[in-house]
């Protein structure tokens, strides 16, 4: 089954970046999406080929996972935001609504017995009881609304991002970026599928918005598979940096300019500024500054 092919993906992408050395909070964010993200294709998998017959203990578990997946994106869009990318505490509030469902849900479904979850299971799928019917559509309308929090607010930092780099983004900048409008384009498909069917009754017995949902989070486990097997430096990010100053640092050490050098430059920038009053300029760069002065940029 494809799905269970899907499943052992994210586990395994989710313990390779997980034990990633290099830039451990950013990666362990990515991997906990991952982990989220196989278990509830493993649940999927669990219940078409009725495990939960002879499993029933697991039932209903999967309804409280996509909470996390929101914090998760957005987490990851902030640290790759900000200058700043140490853990605070009051970023574990993001995880409040998840640890709040997981209470409320403790005495009428985590904690009952598995015989009980079969039934209500039943009464979910054939429609049978109307009061476990409006739990779920409350519950589906609160899971709704808190995706589209933090599809907005993902959205916002994505443009802060983009923003930041004016005209010309960076390589390894660029990579990320992609990845961050992957799990936001991801989350959104699962959101609108999952609204579409709600609202227009387009569930059936034998294609709901479960089905759109695997969908989507197969897709972006088999690209974000790709991504990592062809890109792996997006996730090796210090490596990357030490790499590349370690390259500039010998490339300016080779460059070196002697006394007299410097002092004939420092003077001929003088000049243009006096002169030329190129402070004013708003479109000076470095390398229009190197070209009047008739130097090299470096």
């Amino acid at each position: 089954s494809f799905i269970f092919f899907f499943t052992l993906q994210a586990f395994v992408l989710f313990l390779i970046l997980f034990f990633n050395r290099s830039e451990p909070g950013t990666n362990r964010i990515i991997a906990l999406l991952l982990l989220s993200f196989s278990f509830f294709l493993f649940m999927h998998y669990y219940y078409i080929k009725g495990l939960y017959q002879g499993f029933p203990h697991l039932i209903s578990l999967d309804m409280i996972v996509p909470l996390l997946w929101g914090p998760l994106i957005y987490l990851y869009g902030l640290r790759l935001t900000s200058v700043k990318q140490d853990f605070r505490r009051r970023q574990l509030l993001h995880f409040l609504p998840f640890l709040l469902s997981v209470l409320v849900m403790l005495p009428g479904e985590l904690l009952i017995s598995g015989h009980l979850k079969v039934e209500k299971l039943h009464a979910l799928i054939f429609f049978s009881s109307s009061e476990i019917l409006l739990e779920y559509t409350i519950f589906s309308s609160f899971l709704l609304f808190h995706m589209a929090v933090y599809i907005v607010l993902t959205i916002l930092l994505m443009k802060k991002y983009r923003e930041g780099f004016k005209t010309v983004m960076p390589d390894l900048a660029r990579k990320k970026y992609r990845l961050l409008k992957l799990m936001i384009i991801s989350i959104s498909f699962i959101y609108i599928s999952s609204m579409l069917f709600d609202v227009f009754g387009l569930n059936t017995m034998t294609f709901n918005e479960s089905d759109l949902i695997i969908i989507g989070i197969s897709l972006f486990v088999l690209i974000f598979g790709y991504i990592s097997f062809w890109h792996p430096d997006i996730f090796r990010v210090k490596e990357v940096i030490g790499r590349t100053f370690k390259q500039q640092k010998d490339k300016y050490q080779r460059n070196r300019l002697n006394e007299d050098e410097l002092q004939r430059y420092h003077e001929a920038l003088l000049k243009q500024m006096e002169e030329n009053r190129l402070y004013r300029d708003p479109d000076i760069t470095l390398q229009s500054l190197a070209d009047r002065m008739g130097m090299t940029s470096y």
